[in-house]
């Protein structure tokens, strides 16, 4: 299905949909359904699991369209939101109820190689921290900037500068990599 609301901001579709337009919320959803799904599968153990946790995103957006105001681009919303859904599964495979914390920190999150690289590099990749892997990838992969990575991820720019640096240099020291630069 075509974008037939192009000429729509997110923040006017969400608004529209909270007055009842149910084509905002579809154009939303045609929008922003690749993003998701990229960020989705990333954190999941398969796609079926991925799509549902797009679902999940796109049900937060129709529950809440009425107290969401935008403050930057829509995608940096639905980050923390698809991560908060994961760790919701997480916690419900764990048999905990929702607002319980288990006795240990919760692990990283899952972080699924990105098809589209080449595998050497996917493995370096998945070889950094979580922290690491995630401004990575958002950064380079999503094309967020560093202002989008900080407020999807609730942390200052120069964290996520830091971290970005860190990740890049590791990458670059890595010497199972090394014949992709040439």
């Amino acid at each position: 299905m075509e974008d037939v609301q192009t000429d729509r901001s997110d923040q006017e579709l969400l608004s529209a949909y909270a007055r009842g337009d149910q084509s905002a919320l579809a154009a939303l959803y045609h929008r922003h359904k690749l993003f998701c799904f990229r960020i989705a599968a990333r954190h999941a153990s398969d796609d079926s699991l991925a799509m549902d946790l797009v679902q999940d995103a796109f049900i937060y957006l129709a529950q809440n369209s009425r107290k969401i105001t935008l403050k930057g681009k829509l995608t940096t919303l639905l980050y923390p939101v698809i991560l908060n859904s994961v760790r919701a599964r997480i916690r419900k495979n764990r048999g905990l109820k929702f607002g319980e914390h288990p006795e240990t920190p919760e692990p990283d999150l899952p972080v699924r190689p990105t098809a589209a690289i080449d595998p050497a590099l996917a493995a370096a990749v998945q070889g950094l921290s979580q922290q690491y892997q995630e401004v990575l990838l958002m950064r380079i992969v999503d094309d967020m900037s560093v202002q989008e990575v900080a407020q999807a991820l609730s942390i200052p720019e120069g964290t996520v500068k830091s971290r970005l640096h860190s990740a890049l240099t590791a990458l670059r020291d890595n010497p199972q990599i090394s014949h992709l630069s040439t």
